[in-house]
């Protein structure tokens, strides 16, 4: 095996922007979507552990680092158009994207024909299956700068943390306020607003399993045995359809963070799918 590249950065051109993209490693190239409220720093432990088998190319979406602002008017469309761009300019045909980076990298396979796709807690929601319950109030709470109550009801509206889901929202808010004090907190304050369009993008484009029909990348759709079921249940309904579906794979004992903490098991399930 080669050595793997140094860690690169670039600022590279996409359609009416740009996106800072990390590149390290040798090997066949992948692209990696990070999720919602996060950047492509907080995935530097899987880049690492990615690197060693191939070119992971990891890009930060609109709104962070030095990347192009997400503007006025936000649409899951420019996400896709910008993953387009990063696979041409890469020359990448294999795509990893974790909870709404894997939303949007199946809504990119859709419409391009690449040869490995592969997701680990996809947000996608399938047949109103999506817990909704909370929108409104997180979208109240954000208003208000209230981020410590935004994010205790995201993560139990969405089941993310099963331990804090699963107590009473009177309990969770002081912890979310603790939590937005933190200094991890007050990154994800910054990025509130852009969670909240993406919820409304994941809601907007429910519909039957079949939407993803067109997907023609050999797929493999990635569940944490301990996230929300809604993770598994979209995915076990989208693997039918696809034509070459591979499998959906349940890791045990993995929860929903488990593509930014990069565990062996996950690891390795992301290899032996994207080779």
């Amino acid at each position: 095996m080669s050595r793997p590249r140094r860690l690169s950065h670039e600022l590279l051109p996409v359609p009416g922007g740009r996106v800072g993209l990390w590149t390290k490693g040798s090997g066949p190239d992948v692209v990696v979507v990070h999720g919602s409220g996060l950047a492509a720093r907080d995935y530097r432990l899987l880049l690492q552990a990615l690197c060693q088998d191939f070119t992971v190319h990891l890009y930060d979406r609109r709104g962070r680092g030095g990347s192009s602002d997400n503007g006025i008017s936000y649409s899951v469309r420019t996400e896709v158009s910008d993953l387009a761009a990063v696979m041409a300019a890469t020359g990448s045909r294999r795509v990893f994207g974790h909870a709404y980076g894997g939303f949007v990298a199946l809504q990119a396979a859709r419409e391009h024909d690449w040869d490995r796709v592969v997701t680990y807690d996809a947000a996608v929601s399938i047949d109103r299956d999506t817990p909704d319950w909370w929108v409104g109030d997180f979208e109240e709470a954000v208003a208000a700068g209230d981020h410590g109550r935004a994010a205790a009801l995201l993560v139990k509206g969405l089941d993310l943390v099963p331990v804090v889901s699963r107590i009473p929202l009177s309990l969770g808010t002081p912890i979310g306020r603790i939590y937005a004090a933190s200094p991890f907190g007050k990154d994800w304050n910054s990025r509130a607003g852009a969670t909240l369009a993406e919820v409304g993008e994941v809601l907007s484009h429910d519909g039957p399993a079949t939407d993803y029909a067109g997907i023609t990348a050999r797929t493999t759709l990635c569940v944490g045995g301990a996230s929300a079921p809604w993770f598994r249940r979209s995915a076990e309904a989208i693997l039918p359809v696809l034509p070459d579906g591979r499998m959906v794979a349940v890791l045990s004992g993995l929860g929903h963070d488990a593509a930014q903490r990069a565990p062996k098991r996950l690891v390795r399930e992301l290899v032996d799918a994207l080779t």
